[in-house]
């Protein structure tokens, strides 16, 4: 199954992870050209592996696939394309072809639109500040093979520099761990990183991305971030 999203990113990549499907992700331009990391994403692809392709449990993996599909048209512009097997025996195929233009609903939920008061409250000082910077909520994706991880925030300046920000609050030790590892893998220059003073971490567990830390102790500064922004931006 190929599908295409240009926005909800996190709502449908969300939907991806619980259901525990095989994926390759690529991102994609406004017509769903494929475009190279280091430029800005309009959009992503995903393939994701059908039943066909595992030796075991095919059964139960179809269910899950299918499960998956009413998280599409949670999504404003969507695109899937699917390969379905018709007769295992004679290698019998058909293409199912959807997206937004088929006027379907879902009965899933997008979810809350933040993931803590922590994230809200950020998003409600920027929209008093003064800055030429604008906050934008869940708008990357990386793939991180077995799983993707999705920043809570990017941060876009009008002349097209941008920086990608992740926040890490108040978690259990085995979150913080999966966190610092994610943030290690993900390899982003522009990726900035706002980290609670509670956590029982250091500058150095986080490897190459230590210089972009930003230290809190109650609430996240507007500017404090927009000076980040300013330096590691690209």
């Amino acid at each position: 199954m190929r599908i295409r999203v240009w926005d909800h990113f996190g709502t449908v990549f969300s939907y991806v992870k619980l259901f525990g499907l095989m994926h390759r992700i690529y991102p994609i331009d406004s017509d769903g050209k494929h475009v190279e990391r280091t430029d800005r994403a309009d959009g992503y692809e995903a393939i994701l592996d059908g039943p066909a392709s595992l030796f075991s449990q095919s059964q139960k993996y179809g269910i899950r696939l299918a499960n998956f599909l009413p998280a599409l048209p949670l999504c404003d512009r969507w695109e899937m394309t699917a390969t379905v097997l018709i007769d295992e025996t004679a290698g019998e195929t058909r293409q199912l072809r959807l997206d937004d233009t088929d006027g379907l609903d879902s009965h899933y939920s997008t979810g809350r639109r933040f993931d803590s008061d922590l994230e809200q409250t950020l998003a409600q000082k920027w929209e008093r500040a003064t800055t030429d910077w604008e906050l934008l909520r869940e708008n990357d994706v990386f793939d991180l093979g077995d799983e993707v991880m999705i920043p809570d925030f990017a941060i876009e300046h009008p002349d097209g520099r941008r920086a990608i920000l992740e926040i890490i609050g108040f978690w259990t030790p085995e979150y913080l761990e999966s966190k610092l590892k994610k943030i290690r893998q993900a390899d982003a220059e522009n990726l900035l990183v706002a980290v609670s003073e509670q956590l029982d971490c250091s500058n150095s567990d986080f490897g190459d991305t230590s210089d972009r830390v930003l230290w809190f102790k109650t609430g996240i500064h507007v500017y404090d971030l927009v000076e980040l922004a300013e330096e590691y931006s690209i």
